[in-house]
Parts: C-alpha cells; sequence; structure tokens
C-alpha cells in the first residue's frame, strides 16, 4: 500500500489534468479506492464521502489522514441521509 503523502501527491498532481470532468471528491473517492479499499469502504455512504458534495472534503481528508495506517477503521459518522 502506498502512504497518505503519496495519495495526496497523486490526487492534487493528476487531478487536474486526467480527469477533467469529475469534480474533486470524486477523484479523490476514486483514487482513494485504488489504493486503500478498506477506507474507501469505510467512507462510501457517511457523511465525510465528497464523492456527491465537494463540502464534505475537508472533513474527508482529516479522516483519511487519521486512519490511513488503520487496520481497525471504524465508521466515521452516520451513513448520509439517517
Amino acid at each position: 500500500m502506498i502512504t497518505f503523502h503519496r495519495f495526496l501527491t497523486v490526487v492534487y498532481k493528476m487531478y487536474p489534468d486526467v480527469h477533467p470532468g469529475q469534480r474533486l471528491g470524486q477523484y479523490a473517492m476514486n483514487v482513494l479506492g485504488l489504493f486503500n479499499g478498506q477506507l474507501y469502504d469505510t467512507i462510501t455512504g457517511t457523511t465525510v464521502d465528497p464523492f456527491y458534495d465537494d463540502n464534505r472534503l475537508e472533513d474527508f481528508w482529516d479522516f483519511v489522514a487519521r486512519n490511513w495506517d488503520n487496520p481497525d477503521i471504524a465508521s466515521p459518522m452516520s451513513r448520509a441521509g439517517n
């Protein structure tokens, strides 16, 4: 698995050129799914999932940074819409 720092580098260096049709939240989640599937699954559909709402990016980055290497990840918050 890559480091969290490398994940950030991939997202921010590649985003503008590779996927111009995606918002940053969509792209960040797609890249997260490639590099840390467990964390992706934990975040998907929660209130820190930025795929449909870039306003969640700050909470997303915080949660991902704190849990990148955590094998016992707990759900960040309730599922969105609940």
